[in-house]
């Protein structure tokens, strides 16, 4: 148990550096792109004609359309590059063939790309707020219910598909253009929504743990499905 804990915590910390190291410009990249996305919902919020004493909630609930972008499109990104190239490059068969559970790397993969995508989700949050205080002179405030939908169930759910997404590529050994369509697709979708829903100010208490159960449903799903696979099938030849 020791020497499992104690590997998972070597795959998130060279995971973690190594997309730093490797993706740091991207990141920088992603941050610009997903403000400019977020920027455009911002306008339409704007041109309601929101009371000014409500205005600042409601952009602060619209961020929850933000977090969910960064973490699907960076989730995605990199499920593709720590499972889907590492099985490319026989980095996965390493793994495995020294004795590492798959168990143990699926969780150490999926624990760095749930903590890269918190941490950039909050950071990306935060430049934003600093974005609209400077541009529109408006701080951006959140209550309980933004809180809860920012931070909590929304990313819950973007991981959950991101769970269910790492065993497809841990899974089938061709996932060029379904891999282009699961990493495209969530971020459009969530993009139309946020355009779509920007009068939406008050999400009811069951969707909110609806979508809280549903994320950790496939999370759980996603490790019993790792448990199942064999080793042989994850080390299949990869086109």
């Amino acid at each position: 148990m020791k020497k499992d804990v104690y590997m998972i915590g070597v795959i998130v910390k060279k995971e973690i550096v190594d997309t730093i190291r490797t993706l740091g410009i991207f990141l920088i990249a992603m941050i610009f792109c997903f403000n400019l996305c977020i920027y455009i919902t911002d306008t339409e919020i704007f041109e309601l004609g929101i009371p000014k004493e409500i205005l600042p909630y409601q952009l602060g609930l619209s961020m929850m359309y933000l977090v969910a972008m960064t973490s699907l499109f960076l989730g995605t990104t990199l499920t593709n590059k720590m499972i889907y190239e590492e099985k490319r490059t026989k980095t996965m068969h390493m793994l495995l063939g020294m004795g590492v559970p798959k168990e143990v790397v699926w969780l150490g993969k999926i624990l760095a790309i749930v903590i890269m995508c918190a941490l950039f989700g909050v950071l990306n949050v935060l430049v934003h707020i600093i974005f609209v205080w400077i541009w529109f002179d408006v701080l951006i405030k959140f209550n309980g219910m933004a809180i809860a939908m920012v931070f909590i169930t929304v990313p819950m759910l973007c991981y959950g598909f991101i769970a269910l997404a790492s065993v497809a590529y841990m899974y089938f050994s061709r996932m060029n253009i379904v891999g282009m369509f699961i990493q495209i697709v969530p971020y459009l979708a969530v993009w139309e929504v946020s355009s779509s829903l920007v009068e939406y100010t008050k999400v009811p208490l069951y969707i909110m743990l609806l979508s809280l159960g549903i994320g950790l449903v496939a999370i759980i799903v996603s490790m019993l499905c790792v448990m199942g696979m064999s080793k042989e099938r994850i080390v299949s030849r990869v086109d």
